[in-house]
């Protein structure tokens, strides 16, 4: 299935966590480091959501799309782990726990490490993506391989 385009709804839970977290006596959001982190965590989530939104827009306004599917699967699959990581290494692995005390995200941020991991094959691997967009960009052939269409 297709991604999410609303917005992050542990993202702000996550940065009001940060400012009341003390690590080494100091709230975590003054840490450089974690400030890098979490912006990383940020840009990673918002571009595949706006990937989302231009496909969306595009299936619902009868655009011929091409690549956009599989390069918003690709975003998705290879960027969801590193999302994960940046997360349990920035709060550690007792933020992932469902209802612990540092569950901020009331359980969101432990059901998106699970999917993370399992999204890497539904679909194929994220190789097969690298050859859709490729096909459908018309790299390497006379033409380009067209797309799946959606039902009204």
């Amino acid at each position: 299935g297709g991604g999410s385009i609303g917005r992050n709804k542990w993202f702000g839970r996550a940065i009001e966590w940060a400012k009341t977290e003390k690590r080494n006596g100091r709230p975590l959001i003054e840490d450089p480091e974690a400030r890098d982190r979490l912006a990383d965590i940020f840009v990673d989530t918002e571009v595949s959501r706006l990937f989302g939104l231009r496909n969306y827009w595009m299936n619902r306004t009868h655009q011929k799309m091409s690549y956009e599917g599989s390069q918003s699967s690709y975003y998705r699959k290879l960027h969801g782990l590193e999302v994960t990581t940046n997360l349990q290494e920035l709060f550690g692995p007792a933020s992932l726990i469902s209802g612990g005390a540092f569950d901020f995200s009331e359980g969101t941020l432990d059901a998106y490490h699970r999917s993370a991991i399992t999204a890497l094959h539904p679909g194929g691997t994220a190789d097969v993506q690298k050859v859709l967009m490729a096909r459908r960009m018309g790299l390497g052939r006379d033409e380009a391989e067209a797309a799946g269409k959606t039902v009204e």
